[in-house]
């Protein structure tokens, strides 16, 4: 059977949260079934894994999306009306290439992940009772840019407010027009049905996953750190906001508190692409690595993992990578929101402040049997529950129309 597969970026190599999730996506389908896949490359680094990707599928198109495209693209979203995070991926070629390769090999299947992926889908397409649409939504992103708007200042703070209106309509009207509205937890389906209560019937929630095999504890592995140090460890990718918010503010709040009882704690801020203001929080007690080969050696020998984001929803990958690592896990409540199969205080820990991650943070650090059984509860959690081809055939039977009630 034939599946379009459309995603905002390609899904190579898994190197953040969203590529992931598709590398994964990909990975499953082309193995049962022949992919035709849509996507864009919008790092130039990328550009190199374009055949990789193109061999796990029965046909491509794979465009390349500059910073300046989306710029140009996002005003004229701005100017017609539409979200800015769709109207980037509105393009004419791959109308015409979707339009061909649906027509040549009869697809009526078809897989979305990311809302603005949709953005080049004619309607006869999505309008065509004969096809199945399946749009994996992944998390409420409309919460994201209200978050986002509440805590910049003008002008930003209007175009995020004006992006978080237009995308909960846009959602709506995609999701309405679906088989099934995936996303990625029981507290995204509460949060999709408050903004647009019509869409709950077709609410599904697929959990994510974890490579269980890659991210484990290897014996062999050198550590980065010096033997002297407790290192605390925050991964991802540091040029997006959330996670800059989130180390600015442990940097500033949390650290100190807990160097203050633990002068040997240090803190390691593990990504790519740092922006300016994270590269400025280096400093005796703060590192900021950039782009490394491989995180696995961070976390393993890191005495602490936090993930202290403010603002964002669903999943993070963080989380799970560091429970996969049987890592003590200490994260803040909207990180929490997304790790309902485990549970707290077992698997990992939630602080709701900088005093109380502060305090949990110490603990940690002083009595590592503590560490290590969290570490342990974490790993057998993801063990578990955390499979994704046990995950992802809950996407392939919406998809295919076979669920069970």
């Amino acid at each position: 059977m034939d599946i379009l597969f459309l995603c905002h970026r390609i899904p190579f190599p898994a190197d953040k949260g969203d590529k992931i999730v598709t590398n994964n996506i990909l990975r499953y389908f082309s193995a049962r079934y022949r992919v035709h896949l849509a996507t864009f490359i919008d790092d130039p680094a990328d550009e190199k894994h374009r055949d990789v990707v193109g061999q796990m599928c029965a046909s491509s198109w794979i465009g390349s999306i500059s910073k300046a495209t989306k710029v140009k693209r996002a005003l004229l979203g701005l100017i017609r009306g539409e979200p800015l995070t769709a109207s980037i991926y509105a393009d004419e070629a791959l109308k015409k290439w979707i339009s061909e390769t649906v027509k040549k090999h009869g697809i009526r299947h078809i897989l979305v992940y990311s809302s603005g992926a949709a953005r080049s889908l004619q309607s006869a397409i999505v309008d065509d009772p004969n096809n199945r649409l399946v749009v994996d939504f992944c998390d409420v992103d409309s919460h994201k840019w209200q978050q986002y708007a509440r805590t910049h200042r003008p002008p930003m703070k209007w175009i995020y407010a004006r992006e978080a209106k237009k995308l909960v309509a846009y959602d709506r009207a995609l999701a309405m027009k679906s088989r099934a509205a995936i996303v990625c937890t029981k507290s995204e389906v509460a949060a999709f049905s408050e903004l647009a209560p019509e869409v709950t019937d077709r609410l599904k929630v697929v959990h994510l996953g974890m490579d269980r095999n890659f991210f484990s504890v290897d014996a062999s592995r050198a550590s980065p750190f010096k033997a002297d140090t407790l290192p605390i460890v925050f991964t991802g990718h540091m040029g997006y906001w959330p996670n800059i918010d989130a180390v600015q503010w442990f940097v500033s709040d949390v650290l100190p508190k807990i160097r203050q009882r633990v002068p040997a704690a240090q803190f390691w801020i593990v990504g790519t692409d740092p922006s300016p203001a994270v590269q400025a929080l280096a400093k005796d007690d703060v590192f900021v690595t950039g782009r490394v080969p491989d995180v696995r050696p961070y976390l393993q020998h890191a005495r602490l993992v936090v993930a202290p984001n403010r603002i964002g929803r669903g999943i993070a990958n963080k989380a799970l990578e560091a429970m996969s690592m049987a890592k003590p896990l200490i994260v803040s409540p909207q990180i929490a929101m997304g790790l309902e199969q485990a549970n707290a205080d077992e698997d990992y820990l939630v602080a709701a402040n900088a005093a109380a991650m502060a305090e949990l943070a110490v603990r940690v650090l002083m009595q590592p049997d503590v560490g290590d059984a969290i570490g342990a509860n974490a790993r057998a959690r993801i063990e578990k529950d955390y499979d994704w081809d046990r995950n992802l055939s809950r996407t392939e039977a919406s998809l295919l129309g076979t669920e069970t009630p």
